[in-house]
């Protein structure tokens, strides 16, 4: 028993000691006291910053032959093996988007076989509601920590509020990307409000490089009024960004009821 309340207390205290036990850090204190950590959780993976991931299911089949094969022949005992790579699902917030056949050879029948499987995630992309003040704030602070921006740039910068809705696709994949005419992209990405089911096509697409060359971001300008009233019905709970991605919808979802400053949606 005395073991056993040490090892408890042990877990206690290493979960006060992670960054989780310490709050969110936009609820807890000002932009201006975040730390790095804490900004690179928020632009890559916050209620704000969402992960695309791909999962792939490796297959090894692995034929085995049996002692009395092996003795049979004067060769030695080898195993036939194939690897099987079952691209399986692409998944935003943990919604699974579209499954591929699974390919790849089989070995000889005549053997027994067994199938060996490990599950590898990828990460393709990370879309990001960039016009949210969380976002915008951790921008700036991460501009302050880098020293590539100064206090009254940044006071500037916060101080304009933006005009649109903006979302925002960066990561390893987005080159893919990169051959795609941008009013193709613009016309079929959307955002699906919900439980409403209303769409909202963006109004124009910007292609952002890196300075070194190669496609750094892309950014979709959704309008943040209709006739003179938010774009985003009342009661939103969630809000789906709708990307096309190898002739299938890539969504991405964003919880509403999580996004929040303030006790306000910060979109």
């Amino acid at each position: 028993m005395k073991l056993r309340g040490i090892l408890l207390l042990l877990a206690v205290l290493a979960l006060a000691l992670s960054p989780l036990a310490a709050g969110s850090p936009w609820k807890a204190r000002s932009y201006a006291r975040w730390t790095s950590e804490e900004v690179q959780e928020l632009l890559n993976d916050s209620p704000w910053a969402r992960r695309v991931v791909r999962q792939w299911v490796m297959q090894r089949q692995v034929a085995h032959e049996t002692l009395a094969d092996a003795s049979s022949r004067e060769a030695p005992s080898m195993d036939i093996r194939t690897l099987t790579r079952i691209p399986v699902r692409t998944m935003a917030s943990g919604r699974s988007q579209y499954q591929l056949n699974p390919s790849g050879s089989v070995p000889p029948s005549s053997l027994p076989v067994e199938t060996r499987s490990a599950t590898v995630s990828e990460h393709l992309l990370t879309v990001v509601w960039f016009s949210s003040r969380t976002i915008r704030e951790a921008s700036v602070r991460r501009g302050l920590l880098l020293g590539t921006l100064n206090e009254q740039a940044a006071q500037d910068y916060l101080s304009r509020p933006p005009q649109h809705h903006v979302v925002v696709l960066h990561g390893p994949s987005l080159g893919d990307l990169a051959g795609v005419d941008a009013e193709v992209l613009r016309s079929a990405t959307y955002l699906l409000f919900q439980p409403s089911g209303q769409k909202l096509s963006p109004t124009r697409i910007q292609y952002l490089q890196h300075s070194t060359g190669g496609l750094a971001e892309i950014r979709f300008y959704f309008p943040r009024q209709h006739e003179d009233s938010p774009v985003v019905p009342p009661r939103t709970r969630k809000i789906e960004f709708h990307l096309p991605w190898y002739g299938e919808p890539l969504v991405t979802v964003f919880d509403v009821r999580d996004m929040t400053r303030d006790g306000r949606p910060d979109l």
